[in-house]
């Protein structure tokens, strides 16, 4: 039986350009709900896509910009992950991550 379930909702908009999405995980026993996660994508131009996604119960938010386009045959991505926690306002930036993938096929 049963004891959790997650439940995902997601939309599109702009003629596919704009998606949206939402996601939260449910404890039956418990009647509580966690694990709470919104989203946003938008294509940029043909192989750019920004992508943006925010965890409450963890303060953090996560940035990227996927391009195919930069580079024949590879896919970079830039990721940025920035903790919102509310007691260190002043050292959000300090506390970021950043990261560059090239990833390619053969």
């Amino acid at each position: 039986k049963a004891k959790a379930a997650r439940i995902k909702l997601m939309s599109a908009l702009n003629d596919g350009k704009d998606k949206i999405s939402a996601q939260f995980d449910f404890n039956v026993d418990a009647q509580e709900v966690g694990g709470i996660e919104v989203g946003f994508d938008r294509q940029l131009n043909e192989g750019k896509v920004l992508h943006a996604s925010y965890k409450p119960d963890k303060s953090d938010l996560e940035l990227s910009l996927e391009d195919s386009t930069f580079e024949s045959g590879a896919t970079w991505t830039a990721t940025a992950h920035v903790p919102l926690d509310a007691s260190d306002p002043v050292g959000i930036l300090d506390a970021a991550r950043v990261t560059l993938k090239r990833s390619w096929s053969w």
